[in-house]
């Protein structure tokens, strides 16, 4: 089963007005799964309100975890935090003591 889904619907903004402020929150659900995303402006949940909307309108597929379009998916690290400890260590190594038991590096 795909985590994708061209199922989205789109909610009235819900405006809150508390003690500490207003907050404009996005409301849409991907394939029945509601997500919402709150802001401290109405242009701003205007505006994000309005990517969604183009992200749908031209055909892109939801992804039902977060209810972000594709397009909007973080690539993938070129370097997994594996390799780049192994970097890591094989650049400090030739500075270290060999009898310091702390393994400081030199100044």
């Amino acid at each position: 089963m795909t985590n994708r889904s061209f199922k989205v619907r789109f909610y009235k903004t819900e405006v809150y007005k508390g003690k500490r402020g207003t907050t404009y929150t996005v409301r849409w659900s991907v394939n029945g799964r509601r997500h919402g995303e709150a802001f401290k402006t109405a242009a701003s949940a205007d505006s994000f309100r309005v990517v969604l909307l183009v992200a749908a309108n031209n055909g892109e597929p939801f992804n039902q975890g977060t209810g972000r379009p594709a397009s909007h998916a973080a690539p993938a690290a070129e370097v997994t935090w594996y390799d780049f400890v192994l970097r890591y260590v094989d650049m400090k190594w030739s500075r270290i003591r060999p009898t310091t038991a702390s393994a400081q590096p030199r100044p």
